[in-house]
This record gives C-alpha cells, structure tokens and sequence, in this order.
C-alpha cells in the first residue's frame, strides 16, 4: 500500500502547486468583465481568456480527473472494507492516509471544475453575438 500513497501523494502534490500557481489567473479570467461591443470583447479580453484556458485549466483538469479516475477505485475499496467489517477493521494508517490524499484531490477537482465551467461561459459570452 506505500507505493499506491506514494504515487498518489505525488500527483497530488503536483496537482496542487499547478493549481496553487494558475488559480489566481484561472478565476481572474473566470470573472473577467466583458465589454459590451463583440468586437472589443473578442480583441481585448478573448486572448487573455484562452490564456487561462488552454494552457492551464484544460491540462490541470484532465490531470486532476486522471488522478481521481487512477486512484478512486482503491480509496473506495479502503472505504468499503470499513463499511462491510467496522469492527473487524484493523485500522490502517496508510490506507487512511490515501483516502485523506484521494478526498483532497477530489475536492481540488471540484473547485477547479467549478472556475472551468465558468471560465467556458465567459468564453461563450465573449463570442456571442451583440444584443
């Protein structure tokens, strides 16, 4: 079980400083106030959106999704084994340790699936068509 937490630990660990570093730039572009031409919004802020998309939040989000698609499936089994023998269990640190490590992953996913959604709704404004 030390490797699986190793290796979980360092993608998280990975995952986590990207997002520590783009985050700002990923919710500044996010909540960017757009200008009401389509012209001006495309020339002035539409760089400045893919800027925060494509290079950062689409590769940090597809890394943070195969992190949780590689590591849910056996934080779930630790979790089951508790909920099927919860008296039998013999606790194990490390096997917790992964489910904390897993569980921080998912919610780092959460939070920055949230700012992509946004992100993509701004990007969708700035290309619509004037009212």
């Amino acid at each position: 079980m030390a490797d699986p937490l190793a290796a979980a630990s360092l993608v998280m660990a990975i995952i986590a400083m990207l997002y520590g570093a783009w985050s700002a730039e990923i919710s500044q572009a996010a909540t960017l106030t757009l200008d009401p031409l389509r012209a001006d919004r495309v020339a002035n802020k539409a760089p400045q959106l893919w800027a925060a998309f494509v290079p950062k939040a689409v590769p940090l989000g597809f890394g943070a999704l195969l992190a949780l698609a590689i590591f849910s499936w056996r934080a779930a089994a630790i979790v089951g084994t508790l909920w099927r023998h919860p008296r039998g269990a013999v606790f194990d640190d490390v096997g917790a340790a992964f489910v904390v490590t897993v569980g921080f992953t998912l919610l780092l996913t959460l939070s920055l699936g949230w700012q992509v959604i946004k992100l993509i709704g701004q990007l969708f404004a700035c290309y619509a068509q004037d009212a």
